[in-house]
């Protein structure tokens, strides 16, 4: 009986004049949609890269050495928030390769 059935959709098929997909990939159209969207999406990332050019300055209009020095500014007034708190820090020790949490004493607990 299935074997019937599958004779008879493939009369329908022919008759309609469509060809069946040997795979169940998806439809063309849907295919050109998702290649649209790819190129347009090529198309905004490269009229961002045309921005975005070496002389252009950074957040809010500050040189990206302004930036990273603020950065790295306020990761410090964090850390030293935390330590008066008492709460332990992470970090990482580049000779052992372990990360370890600091305590407001100095002690360190390995992870």
């Amino acid at each position: 009986m299935p074997q019937a059935q599958a004779m008879a959709d493939e009369e329908k098929l022919a008759a309609s004049g469509r060809k069946g997909h040997s795979r169940s990939t998806g439809s063309l159209p849907a295919f050109q949609r998702l290649t649209k969207t790819m190129n347009l999406t090529k198309r905004q990332v490269k009229s961002v890269r045309q921005q975005i050019k070496p002389g252009n300055r950074g957040i809010a209009g500050l040189s990206p050495g302004k930036v990273t020095k603020v950065f790295n500014q306020s990761i410090k007034q964090n850390i030293a928030k935390k330590q008066e708190e008492g709460l332990p820090i992470a970090r990482y020790d580049p000779e052992l390769r372990r990360a370890y949490l600091e305590n407001a004493d100095g002690t360190r607990e390995y992870v």
